[in-house]
């Protein structure tokens, strides 16, 4: 995995130009993009439709995938969607409680507890360069 380059250090004086891409270019990476997100999309509609819970994968795992598949195919499906989720990590607690219920999402504005450390880290004081040198707070 490659380091994460230094947020203090100084921009790289001579930086290469961005490649520019012809229209015929342009519209190819817009037509596999597209297709990507179909498969993506089918992907997800696949796994939330499926009796099997473990066909769905952990990241896409979230509250909505999982109070819908509850609503629409049932308690049964709920309890075996908790049961394999919790036999494959710690994600399930940022969805679950300890009883088995999907925990109401986290309020607009707040920051959920599975990223806190993460917010902590990166978060709104971290300091950068401007172009000029000076240093800006975020």
């Amino acid at each position: 995995m490659a380091a994460l380059p230094d947020p203090g250090a100084e921009p790289d004086p001579d930086p290469q130009p961005a490649k520019t891409l012809t229209p015929e270019q342009e519209e190819q990476a817009i037509i596999v993009q597209y297709e990507l997100l179909w498969k993506l999309t089918d992907q997800l509609a696949q796994s939330m439709l499926s009796d099997d819970c473990a066909y769905i994968h952990p990241a896409w795992a979230s509250r909505n995938v999982y109070a819908w598949r509850a609503e629409y195919l049932g308690p049964e499906v709920a309890a075996a969607d908790w049961a394999d989720a919790r036999q494959r990590g710690d994600w399930h607690k940022r969805i679950w409680d300890e009883n088995g219920v999907i925990v109401p999402p986290t309020p607009p504005g707040q920051i959920p507890d599975h990223m806190r450390s993460a917010f902590d880290h990166y978060g709104p004081r971290r300091k950068r360069r401007s172009p000029e040198g000076a240093v800006d707070e975020l």
